[in-house]
């Protein structure tokens, strides 16, 4: 059963007289630029105490990403292995053909597939694609140039589902060319 709880009385206040005003004092100006309104003034022992030594990072730093300006048109393909050179070729054929066909609404999904197989060739480039993706790119590369592009598209699916940490950035512009050529 409910029972409301009872109200305690209200308590009266009194009103209180205000403080008297402070005075301000000035004081003398010190040397160098004005304290931090934020921080308190530095005392004697934190002046002479050295700074916190940084902690050094547990793991390394990952390797740097690709450049921001990174395209297929303009990435360096000089220290490609020789076994995905075939590779950057194929993709670097299936784009510019899919790119020609593209109007001009689709300029910027052209840019944007540009960019990401750019990304995965650097990636070639700097050695940073797993001996599993490198093989599955080669498959990829064959039936590309074979004209299968149904297997082609399920080699994309495969990578997909099992590799898609390492191969994230650059499957969906990998998916839009090879939808664009079972079109």
């Amino acid at each position: 059963q409910f029972q409301p709880q009872q109200q305690a009385a209200p308590q009266q206040f009194q009103a209180q007289q205000p403080a008297a005003p402070q005075q301000f004092q000035a004081q003398p100006a010190a040397a160098g630029p004005p304290p931090s309104v934020f921080s308190p003034p530095p005392t004697a022992a934190a002046a002479a105490a050295p700074p916190p030594a940084q902690a050094a990072p547990a793991t390394p730093p990952p390797p740097p990403g690709p450049p921001a300006n990174v395209s297929i048109t303009n990435v360096d393909q000089s220290k490609v292995p020789p076994e995905l050179k075939g590779v950057a070729a194929s993709l670097r054929r299936l784009f510019d053909h899919v790119s020609a066909s593209a109007g001009p609404a689709k300029r910027r999904e052209t840019e944007d597939t540009s960019k990401k197989l750019g990304a995965l060739m650097w990636k070639m480039n700097e050695g940073q694609v797993s001996s599993k993706v490198a093989a599955s790119l080669m498959e990829l590369g064959q039936a590309i140039d074979a004209g299968d592009f149904q297997k082609a598209s399920a080699i994309q699916v495969a990578l997909t589902t099992s590799d898609w940490d390492e191969c994230g950035p650059w499957l969906t512009a990998l998916k839009r060319l090879l939808k664009a050529m079972r079109a």
